[in-house]
């Protein structure tokens, strides 16, 4: 799984922020390492000229393998915050994508399992 993270002008790229996104990532992200070719992470600043709190907004683009990608954002007035809200709604995404698939016609279910 390839992980990319980009920020606009605004916010300090800092090696720091790229090595704790990436750790984060593998770690929660890890039951979809063999499914997911790449994930990209974007940090920008939404009302940077507005008066008053900065909103922080990340934006995480899963692509699993033969499929079409999945994105997800949220916003929040730290860029932590906003990766911990937007990485928490991928993986709900990516928990009813993926299982889903699991579920389907034929499978194995809890009406048709012999009981012990």
């Amino acid at each position: 799984m390839e992980v990319l993270v980009h920020t606009d002008s605004k916010i300090a790229a800092k090696p720091d922020l790229e090595r704790h996104v990436r750790d984060v990532l593998a770690s929660r992200l890890a039951r979809y390492s063999v499914r997911l070719t790449r994930v990209e992470v974007g940090f920008n600043e939404e009302n940077a000229r507005a008066i008053g709190v900065p909103d922080r907004r990340c934006t995480i683009e899963a692509r699993p393998a033969g499929k079409d990608p999945v994105a997800v954002s949220a916003d929040a007035v730290e860029l932590g915050l906003a990766f911990d809200g937007a990485l928490d709604k991928l993986v709900a995404v990516l928990d009813r994508r993926f299982g889903k698939e699991a579920q389907r016609k034929g499978a194995p279910s809890i009406r048709t399992t012999p009981s012990a």
